[in-house]
């Protein structure tokens, strides 16, 4: 994790990101913010996230750019927390992003284990009216001892099934699957 307040850590990972974006040939690419969810001075997120949101609409601006000299979309992906309170308060301005079509899919998760809980109705509601694509994330297994008699391993495809169908309940356009063992 770096701090992202430093405008030269900024343009170090701008310069990584357009790097790989002009040497493949991709579809998108994925701003994995979540990954580890520490860009900004504890406690200064929601007071510096004009910080992250400068250097997202500097990939959003390379990527239309790019995608206008290939003459095909180049989509921008972003993973964020689960929860809008704590996406504001690690720094990531997600109606500013949507506002300012700084993102095509949206995928809020967890970081490290899957969050059953992540607040999905807030993201759909925000994204409502936009071609923002929610895709909420499976992360890595699920938390937890499950309960019952069956197998583990049974329990463990159940919970999946329940969140997944929760998710398609609530209306998501799809799930995202990230490091699921």
């Amino acid at each position: 994790s770096w701090n992202f307040e430093v405008p030269e850590v900024r343009e170090h990972r701008y310069n990584h990101i357009e790097e790989l974006c002009r040497l493949y040939d991709w579809d998108g690419v994925e701003l994995d913010w979540q990954r580890h969810g520490f860009h900004l001075p504890q406690d200064d997120g929601y007071r510096l996230r004009y910080v992250l949101t400068d250097l997202q609409r500097a990939v959003r601006k390379m990527t239309e750019d790019l995608a206008h000299e290939r003459g095909r979309p180049l989509y921008v992906a972003s993973r964020v927390s689960g929860s809008l309170e704590m996406c504001w308060r690690i720094g990531y301005d997600i109606p500013a992003w949507i506002e300012q079509d700084l993102v095509d899919i949206l995928i809020p998760a967890a970081n490290a284990a899957t969050d059953p809980a992540i607040k999905v109705e807030s993201f759909l509601n925000l994204c409502g009216g936009t071609d923002v694509a929610v895709y909420p994330g499976f992360d890595s297994g699920l938390p937890g001892q499950p309960v019952g008699p069956e197998e583990n391993v049974i329990k463990d495809r159940m919970r999946t099934r329940a969140i997944a169908s929760g998710y398609h309940q609530a209306g998501v356009n799809g799930v995202y699957v990230f490091n699921w063992h």
